[in-house]
């Protein structure tokens, strides 16, 4: 015998069960996200474009978080659901836009150089949109592209 009995080891596993539960071990507030996206004026889409809206995980300590939307064309909205569908946690994002037109139209490489060149500062890493997200379960925020923020 070890000196453990089948109790404690019981009330042990218990014990860490609940630390953990308490902790957030795979929990905690998720917030869902609707925007609206304002462009540039110089942008002009097509119907058949794909234009997207991420958001990134940029707060210390933080685990790494990159999810993204779909923008509607008609409305200029989008939904960030989170990886799961469930929200995103709480925090500091990088917000990044991107748009790429369809291959199949006459025209896509060219552009496809322009669209890039307009969506640069918004993308690839290099955004400098930002947003804090709070516990809030539902939060609705305004990428304006124009004037390079992110409002709520």
């Amino acid at each position: 015998m070890n000196g453990s009995s089948p109790m404690r080891r019981c009330a042990l596993v218990c014990l860490a069960a609940a630390v953990f539960a308490v902790a957030g071990c795979g929990g905690g507030k998720l917030v869902k996200v609707k925007g609206k996206l304002v462009l540039p004026p110089k942008v002009q889409l097509e119907e058949k474009d794909s234009l997207q809206v991420s958001f990134t995980s940029i707060a210390a300590g933080d685990k790494p978080l990159n999810t993204a939307a779909n923008v509607d064309h008609s409305a200029l909205t989008f939904t960030i659901n989170g990886p799961e569908g469930k929200g995103v946690p709480p925090g500091k994002y990088q917000v990044d836009v991107t748009c790429t037109p369809y291959a199949g139209e006459p025209k896509a490489m060219e552009r496809k150089k322009t669209l890039d060149a307009l969506f640069a500062p918004f993308n690839g890493g290099k955004s400098q949109l930002t947003v804090e997200l709070s516990g809030d379960a539902e939060q609705t925020v305004t990428v304006d592209l124009e004037k390079k923020n992110v409002g709520k």
